[in-house]
């Protein structure tokens, strides 16, 4: 019993740096208001690049009917958000009856961290000919569009967001250059934690530890800022690419979308 009380304090305290962190972003980049819905928050934007996200606001167990309330909720649209539940937040049973209330699993992440204090990095095997650089304003718009087209299908981009972000010192935009081309992107959000997203490779430039270097550099600057963590969400396809430079799994994410009429 005191075993599991202390993997769940644990997951409990990554729940609240990294769903923390997520919150936080979506506030700063989109100027979100929060309101309360039950035991949830629902993040609403003021764009729809970033969708709107529903996420636990305690660290008790979500039950089923809990879930269906919010999405019968009128004060969320559905269309443009997704809800976001810990998996270890969620009995077996409630998982398997998901689709019962309406909620469609739409992606799993892995929530993971480092400590980048005890972390040193470490150099790829092979090199490649890329140049990793912070962007600067007047590379932001082609930043944009390239992470748009990674992750957001196209959609436009707040450029005003991002670019407060990084006046404000709360953000670094970094990109992987082949010559002036960007070939890949990383956020790197100075919230409670540091936080990672918008990792992307340009398509035709996978499989050549283009995520890697932007990741690894990303710590390290996290590190001289004296971060004592960085969390990321990672795809089935990114967790070994992370779980390489020291990430270390917690739990994961189950997002989700309502299927109601």
């Amino acid at each position: 019993k005191g075993s599991r009380t202390i993997v769940r304090d644990r997951l409990a305290m990554n729940d609240e740096l990294i769903l923390g962190n997520l919150v936080e972003l979506t506030k700063e980049l989109c100027g979100s208001r929060i309101r309360r819905c039950g035991p949830f928050q629902i993040v609403s934007n003021a764009t729809c690049f970033w969708p709107n996200i529903v996420v636990p606001s305690c660290s008790d167990e979500i039950q089923l009917s809990e879930i269906e309330d919010v999405l019968e909720s009128s004060s969320v649209d559905w269309n443009e958000t997704q809800l976001v539940l810990p998996r270890w937040k969620l009995a077996s049973e409630t998982i398997s009856r998901l689709i019962d209330v309406g909620a469609y699993p739409v992606a799993e992440w892995c929530n993971m961290s480092l400590d980048p204090q005890s972390w040193h990095a470490t150099s790829p095997s092979v090199d490649a000919p890329f140049r990793l650089a912070e962007i600067k304003e007047t590379n932001v718009e082609e930043w944009a569009t390239a992470v748009s087209t990674s992750m957001f299908g196209g959609r436009t981009f707040d450029l005003k967001g991002v670019i407060r972000l990084a006046r404000d010192a709360k953000g670094t935009m970094l990109g992987a250059f082949d010559k002036e081309r960007i070939v890949g992107t990383c956020l790197l959000f100075f919230g409670e934690s540091a936080g990672l997203y918008f990792i992307t490779t340009d398509a035709s430039y996978r499989r050549q530890g283009i995520a890697f270097w932007l990741v690894e550099h990303a710590a390290t600057l996290a590190r001289q800022n004296g971060c004592a963590h960085v969390v990321l969400h990672a795809t089935s396809q990114g967790k070994g690419v992370y779980s390489r430079i020291g990430f270390k799994t917690h739990c994961s994410l189950l997002v989700l979308r309502s299927v109601r009429k």
